[in-house]
């Protein structure tokens, strides 16, 4: 059975594409291109400045989601501190965690969500944002202290 199908396969098919070199050379080839093109892709929805929209008294409002410096809860309703300007909404903050969750906004605190690239310094107990302290609560203390001190080192 080996030796009829040694001949089929030599006289039908080249010896090239039977060279298991030459096919993983092909599959590399085919495959490449698509790897390339995700991670560019990648980069560039990274790089591309990403808008969230929200209602705030009565009017919407679309913001660069880096402007966002922090989230501050106040019982019913949330405030958003941008680098200019803050706004209310009655989205909770809970909601606004999950919106947020890009990979440079931390919660701090109950009542507090920060954006890492804003702090200018932090401690023990609280960050500095935007000119204003904010507590660090003891049950989000471990995170926030691991990922704020990672953005401070880079």
């Amino acid at each position: 059975a080996n030796i009829s199908t040694l001949t089929y396969s030599t006289n039908l098919i080249p010896d090239i594409l039977v060279n298991p070199i030459f096919i993983s050379l092909l599959l590399l080839a085919v495959a490449l291109p698509q790897i390339w093109l995700e991670h560019k892709l990648s980069q560039q929805a990274k790089q591309t400045p990403q808008e969230i929209d929200f209602i705030s008294d009565r009017h919407r409002v679309s913001l660069e989601v880096s402007d966002i410096a922090f989230v501050e809860s106040n019982d019913s309703e949330v405030w958003i501190h941008t680098t200019n300007d803050k706004y209310r909404t009655k989205t909770t903050i809970s909601q606004w965690e999950s919106i947020l969750d890009n990979g440079d906004f931390v919660r701090i605190h109950r009542a507090y969500i920060v954006n890492r690239r804003h702090i200018t310094s932090l401690n023990s107990s609280s960050v500095m944002v935007a000119e204003s302290e904010l507590p660090i609560s003891r049950k989000y203390r471990d995170i926030a202290k691991e990922k704020c001190s990672a953005e401070q080192n880079r």
